[in-house]
């Protein structure tokens, strides 16, 4: 009995813990049912996303890039790109990247769920 317990637990054990260490992967259309209006698509291959668009979020004039998954996220093209003079911000949840021309599309990127 206590071995079939111990395999049950072997293969349950993995599972779990994929599901808990993996995050949501976000789409555009999340992004708009945060109040994201997509103006254009972004060339978002050259930074290694699957998906990019530039609009407006919060009032903020945004780029949003999506990655396949969150480890993939080029987190030093977001770190640079908001120590830029053009861009003021910029933040990543998830497998989401943003810069910002101002101070509200981050907060509300947090709210994603």
């Amino acid at each position: 009995m206590k071995i079939k317990n111990f395999i049950i637990l072997l293969i349950i054990a993995p599972i779990f813990l994929y599901s808990c260490s993996s995050s949501k992967k976000y789409d555009v259309s999340d992004l708009e049912q945060i109040g994201f209006k997509k103006e254009t698509q972004q060339m978002f291959a050259v930074i290694g996303a699957i998906d990019g668009w530039s609009g407006i979020l919060g009032g903020d004039k945004i780029e949003i890039y999506f990655y396949e998954n969150a480890n993939k996220v080029n987190k030093a093209f977001f770190e640079n790109e908001a120590a830029g003079q053009f861009w003021k911000d910029s933040c990543i949840k998830g497998n989401v990247g943003l810069i910002s021309k101002g101070d509200n599309a981050c907060k509300i990127l947090e709210t994603l769920k």
